[in-house]
């Protein structure tokens, strides 16, 4: 596991390639979005999985946000926005049984979640007590696993965040990264 925080270059396929499943979130909006996204379009069109969580959905296009939005992975990921992120006391909600929400029996956060819609083809398997999906997936035509989850990937004091948020998260990219990674030469199949 390796982290990578883009600050003036993209971190290339041939890197990303690397691993199985990537986690991708931003904390604020950036001019680059629709070149990282197309990057990891690639990735999953060799095979990779994606993990999205937020503020991602406020650089998508038609979020309301002047975003330049994420190129070619928007077609892909499984939430789209609802014009941001709730910046008010959410808990969780509705949970179907499912391995990204295993032992997921509490969540609280005082920001920094929901503000999605699931996308068609998307499965909800868990939601915030305001019905607003909380995480989502969808498996592309080579098995590629692309979950959503609606909340920023952090614990404790940030958004004040409690209950299993360690679970969620590693249940997300455990699953996802289940799926397999990328071919390591050649395209699994040509756009998703």
């Amino acid at each position: 596991m390796s982290t990578y925080f883009f600050v003036s270059s993209l971190p290339g396929v041939d890197f990303l390639k690397q691993y199985d499943v990537i986690l991708l979130y931003m904390n604020g909006l950036f001019d680059d979005s629709s070149s990282l996204g197309s990057e990891i379009r690639s990735f999953v069109d060799l095979g990779g999985n994606v993990v999205f969580g937020s503020f991602y959905w406020q650089g998508r296009s038609g979020s309301g946000k002047q975003t330049v939005g994420w190129g070619g992975l928007e077609s892909i990921d499984p939430f789209s926005s609802t014009g941001g992120a709730v910046y008010v006391d959410g808990s969780l909600g509705s949970v179907s049984a499912h391995a990204l929400t295993d032992g997921v029996t509490s969540l609280t956060s005082t920001g920094f979640w929901g503000g999605v819609s699931a996308n068609g083809g998307t499965s909800v398997v868990a939601s915030w007590n305001n019905g607003t999906p909380l995480v989502g997936h969808r498996t592309l035509s080579a098995g590629q696993r692309m979950v959503g989850v609606s909340l920023f990937p952090a614990h404790g004091a940030v958004g004040g965040v409690t209950g299993d948020t360690g679970t969620l998260w590693k249940n997300a990219v455990r699953w996802a990264g289940a799926a397999g990674g990328p071919a390591r030469v050649g395209v699994v199949v040509p756009g998703g």
